[in-house]
């Protein structure tokens, strides 16, 4: 009898766990939580949650604390993911990862003892409200047994109850199922906030990939992009905008964690044989923060951070992405590249015409918001193609040309021309949803142009320290908020976003112990008078560019024992080293990148 005891509880608990995995799944591709029957969500689980904590013995609640402790191996009193998965039982890995998922309640993929005793509680208390309501046990919960037993065992009036059944009963058949109260209830559990408040902006980022300073016509350049000329006539130009890097992979990492991107361990070009495989999962994003208050979210295009599953967008807070995981890829055929979500799923045509068309279409799907999309385009990275260069109609390149100016040139022009049409459709489906007002949009590039393109009038280009590498051009666009026709000389950096997020958006900053590098810009670009002349940053590639740093106008670059220091308004053009003429200077700022590099070692 026991073991059968035994065996029965085990599977059942299986079940319920595997239950919650598949719960989990589900929820992250549903619509944010509405206030129903006048009551936010976060009042209903305030008034239930704490009835619930209230309900537990101390003996139970010793049982819960010593179950935490079981799983803690090393004892810092938290659970990674690897200590869930590993420690077992009977339950699979699929089953306890999920579990983990539930109880990380902040995104920051550690759970703490408070997490998990009130996911606990939570969870084991919703399924005996469940059984408990089911008065004759056909696993359903009528409305009436529902209103019924909240109002004789849990005090509530008829309307709350009301409210709450309306909001558990997901598919609107007036009855609820187990899965869809642990659904409806999980994600009540995972937020410890109202719904999202309706002056959050909904925020789009263009980002361009390769695109120098000196192409496009809005810094006149050789390309003419009337589509950017018009979203900077109706919005800020930035004159003085830093990536965080003059190469890709770490300028995404920066900007998406807000932080410099040497403390993720990612200060080259994402790849098998360089640095690091990808952007770990356990680091808090942007897109995961905006995800966790109530946002959905989008990438569409370019992800490279990591082409192994477990570093793929949807494990960074992406609720959808469609799009290529690697550097580049051909622009007309991925039937082997191209992505959705965790699979491979093709999708026909030229990527650039794909990433806005995705694009403008999660827009209209989520336009009553808040939402926010990472449209991440190829162009004008190479393989430099155009809509014409299907693969019927392509001519083998002779070597000696597969690098040539003058061939490149041309295909590079209509490249960026259909980018720029991109960014005219994005901002199109914007105005024809009605957000424009409701509606940041920030355009930039990952880094400089190569040498087929400009970074005029800056020294350099991609691959380098000096200014054409990371200075890029970037506009800001928000109509009724971002004054129009405004050209800022303000130094700012593309990690900068995410606090910039978060004060337009009244959200929390997150963790502490993994506090943010960008500054805000959201009195800059709401007009108000922001001094950031003055303000250090760093600029690492190390070891093969080494590490560069302005204050100010100054520029110094470190490589091993060469210093070059400049100064950036008298010559813009990086030409003469001034580290002779500024000893002291250049030694303050020497020692400035060094403390710097040890500030920012991986896991700081």
């Amino acid at each position: 009898m026991i073991r059968h005891s035994t065996f029965l509880r085990s599977a059942l608990v299986s079940a319920l766990a595997c239950l919650l995995v598949i719960v989990v799944s589900e929820s992250e591709a549903e619509e944010p939580l509405a206030v129903v029957g006048g009551l936010a969500p976060g009042e209903i689980l305030a008034k239930l949650g704490a009835r619930m904590e209230a309900g537990v013995s101390e003996e139970q609640r010793r049982a819960y604390e010593g179950q935490f402790d079981r799983v803690d191996g090393d004892g810092d009193g938290r659970h990674s993911e690897t200590e869930y998965i590993e420690e077992g039982n009977y339950l699979t890995p699929q089953a306890r990862r999920g579990i983990f998922n539930a109880a990380d309640a902040d995104g920051d993929r550690v759970v703490t003892k408070a997490e998990y005793l009130r996911n606990r509680i939570i969870t084991d208390e919703a399924k005996r409200l469940v059984q408990a309501m089911d008065d004759n046990g056909d696993r359903l919960v009528q409305e009436a047994e529902f209103i019924g037993h909240a109002t004789a065992k849990l005090g509530d009036d008829t309307a709350v109850a009301k409210a709450v059944f309306a909001a558990l009963d997901t598919d609107g058949d007036g009855k609820i199922r187990i899965p869809e109260y642990l659904r409806v209830w999980g994600r009540w559990a995972r937020s410890s906030a109202d719904a999202p408040s309706p002056n959050r902006p909904n925020i789009i980022v263009i980002m361009a990939d390769d695109l120098g300073y000196g192409d496009t016509s809005v810094y006149d350049g050789w390309v003419k992009t009337p589509h950017l000329e018009r979203m900077a006539r109706e919005g800020m130009t930035f004159t003085d905008f830093h990536t965080n890097s003059s190469v890709c992979s770490p300028t995404r990492a920066a900007f998406l964690t807000g932080r410099y991107q040497q403390r993720v361990g990612i200060v080259d070009v994402v790849a098998r044989h360089l640095d690091t495989p990808g952007l770990d999962p356990s680091q808090n994003t942007l897109p995961r923060w905006l995800k966790k208050h109530g946002y959905r979210t989008a990438l569409q295009g370019k992800w490279h951070l990591g082409t192994e599953p477990k570093f793929n967008p949807v494990h960074h807070g992406f609720d959808e992405f469609r799009g290529y995981l690697s550097g580049y890829i051909d622009y007309h055929a991925h039937e082997k590249t191209w992505h959705h979500g965790l699979e491979i799923q093709d999708q026909k045509g030229y990527s650039t015409h794909l990433i806005t068309q995705n694009s403008a279409r999660f827009i209209e799907e989520n336009h009553e918001g808040p939402f926010f999309l990472l449209v991440a385009h190829e162009a004008v990275h190479l393989p430099f193609q155009t809509p014409a260069d299907t693969v019927e109609n392509r001519k083998p390149i002779p070597k000696s040309e597969r690098w040539s100016r003058e061939r490149i040139r041309p295909k590079y022009k209509i490249m960026l021309e259909e980018m720029d049409k991109g960014v005219g459709e994005i901002l199109e489906a914007v105005r024809r949803c009605g957000v424009e007002k409701e509606t940041l949009v920030l355009f930039f590039s990952d880094n400089g142009a190569i040498s087929a393109g400009s970074s005029a009038p800056w020294r350099g280009g991609k691959f380098s320290h000096y200014e054409g590498g990371h200075r890029v051009p970037a506009i800001a666009w928000w109509p009724g908020k971002v004054a129009a026709g405004v050209r800022s000389e303000a130094t700012v950096m593309a990690m900068d976003f995410f606090p910039t997020v978060l004060e337009l958006s009244g959200l929390p900053a997150p963790p502490e112990d993994r506090p943010l590098d960008g500054l805000s810009l959201g009195g800059l670009l709401l007009g108000k008078e922001v001094d950031l002349s003055q303000r250090e940053l760093f600029f690492g590639y190390e070891p093969k560019l080494g590490t560069a740093m302005r204050q100010g106008e100054w520029k110094m670059i470190v490589k091993g024992d060469r210093r070059e220091l400049y100064n950036l308004e008298s010559d813009p053009g990086e030409k003469t080293n001034l580290v002779e003429d500024f000893p002291q200077r250049a030694e303050s700022m020497a020692e400035a990148i060094e403390n710097w590099k040890k500030d920012v070692r991986p896991g700081t």
